[in-house]
Parts: structure tokens; sequence; C-alpha cells
């Protein structure tokens, strides 16, 4: 990316950066995280690092908030889950990589109006844009 001058965007979900190497594999595969073919890492890591995210955050590359647990938000999804989902997520990545994140995105690109709950809790936990597999809305 950086040679061509491209910024990238990573969404992270929090949680799964801070899964013991060799429970990655299982995390991934109750989570809906879909590996690719050819691994790049030695050993039985697959994900980054917080120390590997701050690098390229430092390096101008872009992070926003895909949940904690890579978790799809539907109109029952209780109020716990969506407070970890969405609260504890931004503040774990706040506190990770030393810097505001304004951008949510849910597993499966869900929209706005969804759950009720859901909107008002990112739009109170400070989150500016919301991704969805289909447009970028605005939240505050």
């Amino acid at each position: 990316l950086e040679e061509y001058g491209f910024t990238g965007w990573f969404f992270l979900p929090t949680g799964f950066l801070t899964v013991p190497a060799e429970e990655q594999r299982s995390y991934a595969a109750n989570h809906e995280l879909y590996l690719p073919e050819t691994d790049e890492y030695p050993g039985e890591r697959i994900a980054l690092t917080w120390d590997e995210a701050r690098e390229i955050a430092r390096r101008g590359h872009a992070f926003a908030c895909h949940t904690r647990t890579h978790n799809a938000v539907t109109p029952n999804t209780p109020g716990a889950v969506l407070h970890d989902e969405i609260v504890a997520s931004k503040a774990e990545m706040e506190a990770e990589l030393g810097a505001v994140v304004e951008i949510f995105c849910w597993l499966e690109g869900a929209a706005i109006g969804v759950n009720a709950e859901a909107d008002a809790m990112l739009r109170n936990a400070g989150f500016r844009y919301l991704f969805s597999n289909f447009k970028i809305q605005k939240l505050q």
C-alpha cells in the first residue's frame, strides 16, 4: 500500500488480537473469521498483534472497530452484548492505538435501523460513521 501511496483501512474485531496463538484458529472458526489459503505468519499465530497495529497506525493507515468478537447485530441482540461489541471494542482500540476511533462496521455489514438500541449506543459511544455493505452512514 505504502509503495503506491495508498492508505489502508483496517477493520479489527478487537478481541481477536488478544487470543493466544494456539487458540486463534479455533476462535476464527467459531467467529466467522475466514482465513486465507496460505498463512503469512510462522507457527500458530494468524492475528495481528497490538504492537503491529500500532506500527501500522503510526505509518498513517486508518483503523475502525469491527466489533469486539466479530458478532452480528440482530433486532434482538441484548444490551449487554451490544455494549461489549460497541463500547468495549471502541475503548480497547482507542487505548491500544492511542487515537480516537470514529468508524464502526458490524459483521455482515448491517446498516442503521437493524437495532435501535445499537444505533443509539453507537452514537453515544462517539462513533461518527457506520460502514455497511452498501453505504457509509453518518451517525453524528
